[in-house]
């Protein structure tokens, strides 16, 4: 398994959440999802006038905020919890009418990050599914839907090894007409152990995820860290 640098080793008689770890371990299913409508209006429209691609500007800003939370980069592994410095978006992609998964660092250089996510999408298909790297856990777990402009969303999970790492997922990107005039809004869905968060730090995502798309100077700025909570 692949050793961040800077892992954290949870110390589990001074973390908060061992409780809950404890309670939701051995549930048959101990993950939660939460769908919610986000207006990318903001960043929808900055993406294509300057050419940039709205898919690796959503896939940046879910990651991005992402890491921003401590939550989100804490892991399960067997009786440890560990937390990551940095996970990277692990995503898929359509291969013909299969999808395959594909994957890149995380990088707060919007330009890097958006010319590494093109090489991939890009990058032939050696015919396998591309899932021999899911074995790490610094990962999200991140996928489109475009077809579809959903209200709920349910990803399937490992077993029967503890799977820990979060699910996030868009839909469509669809136009309302509205009082503001034109928006486009997208579902999006996160799924995450219960062990390790819950609906306040889902929230804290949420709120991350609306104002990383209607403060869009990430697009062309330098290199940034990610901000402290």
């Amino acid at each position: 398994m692949l050793q961040d640098p800077g892992l954290e080793h949870v110390d589990l008689k001074t973390w908060p959440r061992a409780k809950h770890l404890a309670f939701f371990r051995d549930f048959e299913n101990p993950h939660f999802h939460i769908v919610a409508d986000v207006d990318i209006t903001v960043m929808h429209g900055a993406a294509g006038a300057s050419g940039r691609s709205r898919f690796a500007a959503m896939l940046h800003a879910v990651t991005w905020v992402a890491n921003s939370i401590p939550e989100l980069r804490t892991r399960i592994r067997g009786e440890a919890v560990v937390r990551h410095r940095t996970v990277h978006p692990s995503f898929t992609t359509l291969v013909g009418e299969q999808y395959e998964y594909r994957g890149v660092r995380h990088d707060g250089d919007f330009d890097r990050f958006e010319a590494a996510v093109g090489a991939e999408l890009k990058r032939p298909s050696d015919g396998g599914l591309g899932a021999e790297g899911l074995d790490v856990d610094d990962l999200l777990y991140v996928s489109c839907v475009p077809w579809v402009h959903f209200t709920g969303f349910q990803h399937a999970s490992w077993r029967p090894r503890v799977d820990s790492i979060p699910r996030i997922t868009w839909g469509r990107f669809s136009r309302i007409e509205g009082a503001r005039g034109t928006r486009v809004v997208t579902p999006v869905s996160i799924q995450v152990h219960h062990g390790l968060a819950d609906g306040l730090h889902v929230g804290r995502f949420f709120e991350g995820i609306e104002a990383r798309v209607n403060d869009t100077t990430w697009l062309t700025r330098a290199p940034e860290g990610h901000p402290a909570r």
